[in-house]
C-alpha cells in the first residue's frame, strides 16, 4: 500500500491507494553509457529517462557525479510533476440557465473534445463544480456528470449525484465526482454537468444563474522500460 500525491481536496481515504508492483526500469540494461546495471541508482535514472524527466548531461551520458544548476533543477521538477501527478483539463461557464428546470433542465459547462491521453497515462477523475443562483420561487437541484465518447451521445458518468437546495436569490456551491473510466488510445471524450429538478420537490426549480467548472484529471500510469 503506497499513499499517492493527489489534490489537496480529495478524501484522505482516497490518497493512499494499492499500486501495482512494476518491475525494475533498469532490467539488467542501462540507457546511459556511463551507468552499470548494477549501480544503485540505476533504476532511478532509467525510470527518470523513461519519464522524459532528464536525458543525461549528452545524449546517452548521465554524469552522475556533475553538481546540478538551480536552472536544471527547476526543469526536472516541472517535467517530473508533468509525469507524476494528475492534470487537469478546465472548462468554466458563467452562462444563466434558459427556462427553469421543470421543462427544459439544464445541460451546461460541456468541456471541448478531450484527447485520450498517451501510453501510459488514464483517464482518473472529473470532477464537476457549480454555483447556482435561486430565481424567483428556488429550487432543489441534483447535479450530475455526463460523459460523451467521439461524438456520440451523452451517458451518465457520475454514480453519486448530489442535491442542492438553493434558496430564492441566494447563491449554493455544490461540488461532484465521477469515478475514473478507462480512455481508449485514439478516441475523443467530452464531459458536461446535468441539472435537473429534484424528484418530489415542491419548488419549480427556478434557477436566476448559475457558474460551473468542469476539471478532468489525468495521471500517469507506471513508466515501463525503454
Amino acid at each position: 500500500m503506497k499513499c499517492s500525491p493527489r489534490a489537496a481536496w480529495l478524501p484522505l481515504a482516497a490518497l493512499c491507494v494499492a499500486l501495482p508492483a512494476s518491475a525494475d526500469p533498469c532490467a539488467g540494461a542501462s540507457p546511459f553509457s556511463d551507468v552499470a546495471p548494477g549501480d544503485s541508482f540505476c533504476s532511478d535514472a532509467t525510470w527518470a529517462k523513461n519519464a522524459n524527466i532528464t536525458v543525461g548531461c549528452t545524449i546517452g551520458v548521465f554524469c552522475p557525479s556533475d553538481p546540478v544548476t538551480r536552472a536544471q533543477m527547476v526543469l526536472f521538477l516541472r517535467r517530473m510533476a508533468e509525469a507524476t501527478f494528475p492534470a487537469a483539463i478546465l472548462t468554466e461557464s458563467s452562462a444563466a440557465p434558459s427556462g427553469d428546470l421543470d421543462t427544459t433542465g439544464v445541460a451546461a459547462c460541456t468541456t471541448a473534445n478531450v484527447p485520450a491521453p498517451g501510453l501510459n497515462e488514464h483517464a482518473s477523475h472529473v470532477v464537476a463544480v457549480v454555483s447556482l443562483l435561486g430565481g424567483a420561487t428556488g429550487a432543489d437541484v441534483q447535479v450530475a456528470v455526463s460523459r460523451s465518447a467521439n461524438g456520440g451521445g451523452f451517458v451518465p458518468a457520475s454514480t453519486v449525484n448530489p442535491i442542492l437546495s438553493v434558496p430564492a436569490g441566494q447563491w449554493v456551491n455544490g461540488s461532484v465526482m465521477a469515478p475514473a473510466v478507462p480512455m481508449l488510445v485514439g478516441s475523443t471524450y467530452r464531459w458536461r454537468i446535468d441539472l435537473a429538478r429534484a424528484a418530489g420537490s415542491a419548488t419549480t426549480g427556478e434557477l436566476a444563474g448559475m457558474r460551473c467548472q468542469l476539471k478532468v484529471f489525468r495521471s500517469m500510469e507506471p513508466v515501463p522500460p525503454s
